[in-house]
């Protein structure tokens, strides 16, 4: 897989806007790491206003993620404008929408992919009925911002001046695993990710290899796991292991479980550290840059 990205503006960065998963976790427990469930955010670096962002999922971090990209949009007086790629439909991946901001204003476009259904229409009208009543009181998706559109795994695209390329993951109902590529850098973003599949576990291999920067699945740790088998997702251990198979230079240990505290991610990041210099674990608002020279952290 190449690493020739096609996005002219060079660097990119990349804001977490959400890392946990399953469930949001609120409340003093988890102030400083974060609750929202998984949204990620990849936007040029010198991408003028009107340029489009790119997103992964729309968990309850979308909900902050489109405030910002309005507040963004509305000061330099451009619609708002992005691409957003869901890996599934579970609801801790799509909770967010009925709250993101851009659905509300007629003038934005938001371009909505998934590659589980070939048929487009299918994956709209599920979509549609989740922000719509009984379960949502207005209908946002019909305003006029969204547009839907599908992908084939394997298959190369272009979104947000980003090349992408999907493969299939191993998880309940069907997920999809994207790399992304840019001017010289790549990021893999694997989740929701059960290892031990052969053909997916392949194809997880094959997004991270060379890259950057990969996001991996880590809800569970080895010990935690076997209690949790056939549940969908993985472990950090299993991470370190891909990244290493992979040549990923760094990875990012996201989908945190919601009853986890603050004090229980020091300590598993802590424990992910010590075992390896290229891994950290994923913080709810972490921004990173990703460039020719790699991914490097940003100040928070």
């Amino acid at each position: 897989m190449t690493r020739a990205g096609r996005n002219a503006g060079g660097a990119a960065i990349l804001t977490m806007w959400g890392a946990s998963g399953s469930a949001p976790a609120a409340g003093p427990q988890r102030a400083r790491w974060g609750g929202e469930t998984v949204c990620l955010e990849i936007r040029a670096e010198d991408a003028p206003p009107e340029a489009p962002s790119l997103f992964i999922d729309m968990g309850s971090g979308a909900r902050e993620a489109g405030r910002a990209l309005m507040k963004r949009s509305e000061a330099a007086g451009v619609p708002a404008r992005c691409t957003v790629l869901l890996s599934h439909l579970h609801l801790d991946h799509v909770m967010g929408a009925p709250f993101f901001g851009p659905f509300y204003k007629t003038d934005a476009e938001v371009d909505i992919r998934c590659g589980l259904y070939e048929d487009v229409a299918e994956f709209e009208t599920m979509l549609k009925t989740l922000v719509s009543p009984p379960f949502f009181p207005i209908q946002p998706l019909t305003f006029g911002a969204a547009r839907f559109a599908a992908f084939r795994p394997g298959e190369t695209f272009e979104a947000a001046g980003f090349a992408i390329t999907a493969r299939r993951l191993h998880h309940p109902g069907g997920c999809m695993g994207f790399r992304v590529e840019g001017a010289g850098w790549a990021l893999a973003v694997l989740g929701d990710h059960e290892h031990g599949e052969p053909e997916a576990d392949a194809g997880a291999l094959a997004l991270a290899r060379d890259a950057d920067l990969a996001i991996y699945d880590a809800a569970y740790t080895e010990a935690e796991y076997p209690a949790h088998e056939g549940w969908g997702h993985s472990t950090w251990e299993k991470g370190l292991d891909l990244a290493e198979a992979a040549g990923a230079r760094k990875v990012l240990m996201h989908h945190h479980l919601p009853e986890r505290t603050d004090d229980d991610l020091d300590a598993l990041s802590a424990q992910i550290e010590g075992a390896s210099g290229a891994a950290t674990l994923a913080r709810q608002g972490m921004r990173w840059r990703l460039s020719a020279d790699g991914a490097e952290l940003l100040e928070e």
